[in-house]
């Protein structure tokens, strides 16, 4: 059934393109609408509401429009309310709102005897819930990291029974093992239970169990919401999708809107397979919004290359703009002295400060981003408003050093600043194996360290004015740079950005540790590079400097050890091109071609921050990949004559697949190597750490 302009719904259709015009007015069956960055999504969310309501099809009053932040709730509400007062009665949620309004509604025929209350964080019950069950003493940091996995355990729709199976399969990382964490969900289910409460993950549970098992509250609620449209739809996880589902229960009235290609938080528990799946299904209708509103078509270009063809039709722009821009820098120095003069000429280009952008993989970067910026007088805003220097643990550490320089001005500053680090027990030779809360503060400290080093003046007096300068930086005022993770910034834009640290282990993050993971690293990269609406940057430097492993951080103990362009560089022919010819300083360009997975899953990197000797900055040769001709990095890389899992090919494949499938099938509680660890094992017979003693080392 299509709509023209010249029909009754056309001011509906005004400004929009042809793709948007198709899916405002796409008849009312079940429909995916697949957004690319910047095609206007929104847009064509609220605009098809509004042509759902005024062709009949369903009264304001019955729509849910879910989406996954309050946020991004109000916007769409007060979109429509703007767009035609009539439409105010739609029910514009996130999906734990409305779970809440049936859990609410619905308490008695859910077992509660009052409305339950509900709990808005299970920190402080998973504090209880530790010395319940015997396992603490535990940092703040950890009971944190703990509650974000309940958190992920019921997002994924686990069970305590099935989770340390799942965890060990998924590569999770808590602060105690499996076993355990399975014990504390238990202890604190039950003590929810006891005191009548539910947090966010029992609501999406309960309400799922009513509509499933009670006809008659089933039909209450799908009678008052008969249609239902999901926005962000690659953020859902497996257990908002359940709710949703058993809300639509097989129904035509269902849109969804997503990007395949910027599915960024499975650490969260979303599954990149359910917007698939949807795409899959026979029964819908799909169709992709290709042109973007917001990137120029030099940018969206290198992000189309990065993010490569296998995520449906690729993202196209009618804007011109200026080429992108890759900032290939000898040292740090170098590099903030590029990066700080790319922001003055897009100032002066007419782009204010507030309109610019640097992006980061992780938290700790913005050590170095907030000094490089402080050191140049260019002021800047933190995302989420906390500057590294406010971060607690820095503040613990600062706190005390200073009183320690004022007592002892001339003492080593680096060396007493370790010192102090590692009596409030930060250790800098070994590194928490979580990725939460804890393992951030650990990388704060590690970067406060790393930053003392690149002081002018080493001694404790001198360290400490060095930090005074940095805390009186120019930072919070909305006329500066905005700098923050990449995730952070999901869903904002800017005119100029910079992507920072655009080499392996920062994108991708040195902790993805299979295909899947470093694809997720590429959809990352391709969502910071697309917040960009006219200028763009990629940041790499060849060397980092790094203080000593042990007490002392003297600047003779500083090293400054390569590091390689991300593999996601050669992706984009010019970079590719550039790092193959142009030297810089001293050191000539190089780096690992990458090499793609014949299973289209992605691709391997070679640990990053290797070691290796440097002769004049140059990073030295070593053995091709047979198939890609990367860099062979390890001795299971050497031995098979490939980078790694990605370039395997007929019986090696084959072999490796094999392995791979009996990891997957170890019982629950035993743990299976990552693949890259499984690739090492079958070339080498050198068994991971976790390999089960009583298991034969398989060998190619």
């Amino acid at each position: 059934m299509g709509v023209s302009y010249d029909s009754p719904f056309g001011a509906l259709l005004a400004g929009l393109d042809p793709e948007q015009v198709q899916a405002v007015s796409a008849p009312s069956t079940p429909l995916v609408v697949v957004a690319g960055a910047g095609s206007g999504k929104t847009t064509v969310l609220v605009r098809r509401i509004a042509m759902l309501v005024a062709r009949g099809d369903v009264s304001a009053r019955n729509v849910l429009a879910v989406s996954h932040t309050t946020k991004a709730a109000k916007e769409i509400k007060n979109r429509l309310s703007s767009l035609d007062p009539s439409l105010a009665p739609v029910s514009s949620m996130t999906v734990h709102a409305a779970a809440w309004m049936v859990v609410r509604k619905f308490h008695r025929e859910a077992g509660f005897k009052d409305v339950p209350e509900l709990v808005s964080s299970i920190v402080p019950l998973v504090r209880e819930g530790i010395r319940a069950i015997g396992a603490g003493p535990r940092t703040g940091a950890e009971v944190i990291d703990l509650a974000s996995e309940l958190e992920w355990m019921a997002a994924s729709g686990f069970s305590p029974d099935a989770y340390p199976g799942a965890a060990s399969k998924a590569l999770r990382t808590p602060p105690l093992p499996f076993s355990t964490v399975a014990e504390l969900a238990v202890a604190v289910a039950t003590a929810k239970q006891e005191r009548n409460q539910v947090d966010f993950g029992d609501l999406l549970s309960v309400a799922t169990r009513l509509l499933l098992t009670n006809q008659e509250v089933a039909g209450k609620v799908r009678a008052g919401w008969r249609v239902v449209l999901v926005d962000e739809f690659q953020d859902t996880d497996p257990a908002q999708a359940r709710f949703l589902s058993a809300i639509r229960n097989g129904g035509p009235h269902w849109t969804v809107v997503g990007d395949p290609r910027q599915t960024i938080y499975s650490f969260k528990g979303a599954d990149p397979g359910l917007l698939r799946a949807q795409i899959r299904d026979k029964a819908s209708t799909v169709i992709h919004l290709t042109r973007s509103w917001r990137c120029s078509k030099p940018i969206l270009a290198w992000a189309n290359q990065v993010i490569g063809g296998s995520y449906g039709p690729a993202v196209r722009s009618e804007i011109d703009g200026a080429d992108p821009v890759f900032l290939d820098s000898k040292d740090e120095e170098m590099e903030a002295g590029r990066v700080v003069d790319q922001l003055r000429q897009w100032r002066s280009a007419g782009v204010p400060y507030s309109r610019q952008a640097i992006l980061f993989r992780f938290n700790a970067t913005s050590a170095k981003v907030e000094a490089m910026l402080a050191a140049r007088n260019v002021p800047f805003q933190p995302l989420g408003g906390v500057a590294f220097f406010e971060r607690p643990e820095v503040v613990s550490v600062l706190d005390r050093f200073n009183s320690a320089a004022m007592a002892d001005p001339d003492a080593d500053g680096p060396a007493l600043l370790a010192e102090i680090a590692q009596g409030l027990g930060f250790d800098r030779s070994s590194p928490p194996a979580s990725h939460g809360q804890v393992r951030m503060r650990w990388e704060s400290v590690r970067a406060l360290e790393d930053l003392a080093v690149t002081a002018d003046d080493l001694s404790a007096a001198g360290l400490a004015g060095f930090f005074e300068e940095r805390l009186s930086s120019p930072h919070g005022g909305d006329s500066g740079v905005s700098i923050g993770t990449i995730h952070a910034a999901k869903g904002l834009e800017w005119d100029a950005v910079i992507v920072y640290g655009f080499a392996e282990g920062s994108l991708p993050s040195v902790h993805a540790k299979s295909v899947a993971m470093v694809e997720e690293e590429r959809r990352l990269c391709y969502v910071a590079m697309t917040r960009a609406r006219k200028f763009l940057a990629l940041s790499y430097t060849r060397l980092v400097s790094i203080g000593g492993s042990d007490s002392s951080l003297a600047r003779s103990q500083v090293r400054k050890i390569p590091q390689r362009p991300s593999l996601f560089s050669f992706s984009i022919p010019s970079v590719k091109a550039s790092l193959s010819s142009t030297k810089t300083g001293q050191g000539r360009a190089s780096g690992r071609t990458p090499s793609r997975p014949s299973r289209g899953q992605g691709a391997y990197r070679p640990k990053t921050h290797e070691t290796v000797p440097v002769s004049k900055g140059v990073l030295p040769e070593a053995g091709r990949c047979s198939k890609c001709q990367g860099r062979l990095s390890g001795d299971g890389a050497r031995a098979a004559g490939r980078c790694g899992p990605g370039c395997l090919e007929g019986a090696q494949l084959a072999r490796f697949d094999e392995e791979m499938n009996k990891c997957a099938s170890l019982p629950p509680g035993v743990r299976a190597p990552s693949e890259r660890a499984l690739f090492n094992m079958l070339f080498t017979g050198k068994p991971s750490s976790d390999w089960p003693a009583d298991r034969p080392v398989p060998r190619i």
